[in-house]
């Protein structure tokens, strides 16, 4: 059993040129967004704007839905967005949930990956401080007054972090 509380309804085609626009693609990844979205054919109702009839009454993606979708891929295939599989978002979610963070130090602790795989993007965040690991390259932003890092973490790795 697998709950939908909300979903995306785009009654009017149009409406998927603002809803995943280039601008809210781009706010979504500059705020450190995640958003789920799945789609099954159970649910998709012709009046939810997902497809349509064609001119041969054949069942085809609606356009406003193809756009999106080729924005999207867009954006995933400059390494901007990461578009997984359900499987492969259970994968990470339950491997970053093994992670371990023991900390050291006032200001110091080891990140530990126990598991038998490469986990990508571990994220850290802290504010007004300047986060720092030992032997890894680390990519940063700085959203508001919050510095934000990730790394990957190869399996049974642990590394030094400082703050």
């Amino acid at each position: 059993f697998w709950p939908t509380w909300s979903g995306l309804e785009v009654q009017d085609d149009a409406l998927w040129d603002y809803f995943l626009s280039d601008y809210r693609i781009e706010e979504l990844c500059r705020n450190g967004g995640v958003q789920p979205y799945h789609v099954y054919p159970a649910w998709v109702h012709l009046r939810k704007g997902f497809w349509q009839w064609n001119e041969v009454n054949l069942m085809v993606a609606a356009p406003g839905f193809n756009r999106a979708l080729q924005r999207l891929g867009r954006w995933r295939d400059e390494g901007r967005l990461w578009i997984p599989t359900v499987a492969e978002w259970m994968d990470h979610t339950l491997a970053v949930k093994n992670v371990q963070f023991i900390q050291t130090g006032a200001r110091e602790g080891i990140i530990t990956n126990p598991t038998e795989k490469v986990i990508h993007g571990i994220s850290l965040g802290l504010n007004d401080t300047e986060i720092r690991i030992s032997g890894k390259k680390v990519e940063r932003k700085t959203v508001g007054k919050q510095q934000r890092c990730w790394i990957d973490l190869e399996a049974g790795e642990s590394v030094n972090v400082s703050w």
